[in-house]
């Protein structure tokens, strides 16, 4: 008996390692530009899609989760300095200690 079950991959493209940015800055956290939502193609199986506005999102994921029979990848491409309050709050303080 086969099982079906939704497989749904999100990459939150945002050009880099953002998390790393406030606390040391540099080329280091600048990561080559790949094409994410292309992955299942390489892989030869499954849909990918690339977006960068909330409703694009949400109408990706609502398509993805609709479908059990493939992979569904989307890509969300954010703002390089795109992070929370929290986070950025975070990384500046253990940034001090780097």
């Amino acid at each position: 008996r086969r099982v079906l079950f939704r497989s749904v991959v999100v990459v939150i493209n945002n050009d880099g390692y953002a998390t790393e940015r406030p606390m040391m800055n540099g080329a280091f956290n600048d990561i080559p530009r790949m094409r994410y939502a292309m992955f299942p193609d390489a892989l030869g199986s499954g849909t990918g899609v690339k977006v960068d506005t909330e409703d694009a999102f949400v109408a990706a994921l609502d398509e993805a989760l609709a479908d059990a029979s493939q992979l569904r990848l989307i890509e969300a491409v954010t703002p390089s300095d795109s992070i929370s309050p929290q986070l950025r709050n975070l990384t500046t303080e253990l940034g001090k200690r780097v």
